[in-house]
């Protein structure tokens, strides 16, 4: 049976939680709108500095002769997208002129060119351009310094070789698996149209398996895995500080796009400022 003092310290209680979580809630959406502020300041100058530095129009450029534009056949052109990222796709007038604008591209067929040969090298067809060898002093060798060996090197160097046939097809199944050569194809596209090319990986990815058990249910399994992706170089934006290597730089920015789909998968990473986005 509760007294009159033990209800009030109760109500006492409960209400100090409810301050404490009140609190709690105010530092942390203090804590998220400067961090908001924080990515907000080094994204606006990452835009800046790429701007900046000219490779925008140096890609627009390339891009352009690719199709076979220049100044004076763009008026032929129904859409024009200026040299600027964030520039808007504007429609064109249609301007007669008596002057010849007819373009000779034959910088297209070089770089389609190009581009397949280095498929061809890098990508070979029904072979991998990569493999896993052991190093030749392995960390868990055993070294002899007179260059004999014992049946138990030998059984270990017999274990090592297995170990490393096992986990380079692990890592070719995983490749195998997120695309790895469709991503890589296209950034040797971009890569010979327009001199950059950006493959992002591996990062961690959630996929999702569909099947049906005994009884007729429908099963889906949801796993972690290695990712491989193409980036836009327009989406690309590195540190300003790095220099000529983005490995020296203390972040990079991609630009992306969610649908209301991917949007709602969000959720179910946790945190109540994603639900609430």
């Amino acid at each position: 049976m509760l007294t009159d003092e033990s209800s009030l310290d109760m109500s006492y209680l409960l209400e100090r939680v409810r301050e404490l979580k009140d609190e709690k809630a105010q530092r942390d959406a203090q804590r998220f709108e400067a961090l908001c502020k924080a990515i907000s300041k080094k994204r606006d100058e990452a835009v800046k500095y790429r701007k900046s530095s000219g490779i925008e129009q140096v890609w627009q450029e390339d891009q352009d002769y690719y199709e076979g534009v220049d100044m004076f056949n763009r008026s032929r052109i129904r859409y024009n997208k200026p040299y600027a990222s964030d520039a808007p796709l504007t429609e064109q007038v249609p301007q007669t002129t008596t002057q010849c604008t007819e373009f000779i591209n034959i910088t297209r067929q070089f770089v389609d060119s190009a581009e397949a040969r280095c498929g061809d090298i890098l990508l070979p067809r029904g072979d991998w351009n990569w493999g896993a060898k052991k190093t030749p002093i392995g960390d868990d060798a055993a070294t002899k310094t007179n260059g004999a060996q014992t049946p138990q090197d030998e059984a270990q160097q017999a274990d090592i070789a297995l170990r490393n046939a096992k986990g380079e097809q692990r890592i070719k199944d995983w490749l195998t698996e997120t695309g790895y050569e469709r991503a890589y194809r296209k950034a040797l596209g971009s890569a010979a149209r327009i001199g950059t090319g950006i493959l992002k990986g591996p990062f961690p990815k959630v996929y999702k398996t569909k099947s049906v058990d005994q009884a007729g249910e429908l099963l889906v399994r949801e796993k972690i895995g290695p990712g491989t992706e193409f980036v836009e170089p327009e989406d690309f934006f590195p540190d300003p500080n790095c220099g000529d290597d983005i490995h020296k730089g203390q972040f990079v920015l991609e630009r992306g796009v969610l649908s209301y789909k991917e949007l709602e998968d969000l959720k179910r990473m946790g945190g109540e400022y994603i639900a609430e986005a």
